[in-house]
C-alpha cells in the first residue's frame, strides 16, 4: 500500500483552498458587477420617489420653489390679515429646533403628510422668500424648504365623493346629507 506523506496532502489541501478562494473572489466580483448598477438605480429611484407627494386626492411631483403668481396671492392674503394654508416640502427631514425657527419666520407646520411634506399655515410673508439668497443668509433654516404649493379644492374633498357623489345609503329621507367638516387646529 501507498501512504502519501503529510507534505503532499498539505500541498494538495493548500492548492484546493487557494482554488476555492479564487473562485469565491471571482464570483463575488461578478455578483457585485452585475447588481451594483441595479442598486444605484434603485437608490436614485428612492430619492426621486421621496419627492413625490401622495395625497388621497392625487399624486404629483412638485417642482422646486414657489410659483410667482402663488407668492403674490399668498403675500396679499397675509397682508390682509389672513393665514393661508399650503403644502410645504422640505429637502430632508427637519428637527424640532428647526421647526421652532420656522414658526418664528411665520411658517407653522400643522400636519405631516409623508415625503418630507407638511400641511402648513403662513402668518408672515418672510416665509415665502425661501429661495431668496439674502433671506437664506439671515435665516438658513428656510434653505431646507424645497417647494411650497397651494392646497387645491379637490384636496379638500374625498376622491370617492368627487367621483361617485354621495351614496344613497348616506342620504336622509328628505334627500339631504349630513356632513362632518374637520377644521385645522391652530393658525386659522
Amino acid at each position: 500500500m501507498f501512504y502519501p506523506n503529510n507534505n503532499s496532502l498539505l500541498r494538495r489541501k493548500s492548492f484546493y483552498v487557494k482554488v476555492m478562494i479564487a473562485l469565491a473572489m471571482g464570483l463575488t466580483i461578478m455578483v457585485v458587477t452585475i447588481f451594483l448598477p441595479v442598486n444605484l438605480t434603485a437608490a436614485e429611484q428612492k430619492i426621486s420617489e421621496s419627492k413625490s407627494i401622495e395625497l388621497k386626492s392625487r399624486s404629483f411631483m412638485p417642482t422646486q420653489g414657489l410659483i410667482p403668481a402663488l407668492h403674490k396671492r399668498l403675500s396679499k392674503n397675509i397682508r390682509q390679515g389672513n393665514n393661508p394654508h399650503v403644502f410645504v416640502q422640505f429637502k430632508q427631514g427637519i428637527k424640532k429646533e428647526e421647526k421652532a425657527k420656522l414658526e418664528k419666520q411665520g411658517l407653522h407646520l400643522l400636519s405631516y403628510l409623508g415625503s418630507n411634506t407638511w400641511y402648513a399655515s403662513i402668518t408672515n410673508d418672510q416665509a415665502l422668500n425661501f429661495t431668496n439668497p439674502a433671506r437664506l443668509r439671515s435665516t438658513p433654516v428656510l434653505g431646507k424648504l424645497r417647494w411650497m404649493g397651494e392646497i387645491q379644492v379637490n384636496d379638500k374633498i374625498s376622491k370617492k365623493i368627487r367621483e361617485k357623489g354621495v351614496g344613497e345609503y348616506n342620504r336622509n329621507s328628505d334627500g339631504t346629507v349630513n356632513v362632518v367638516v374637520i377644521f385645522f387646529c391652530g393658525y386659522i
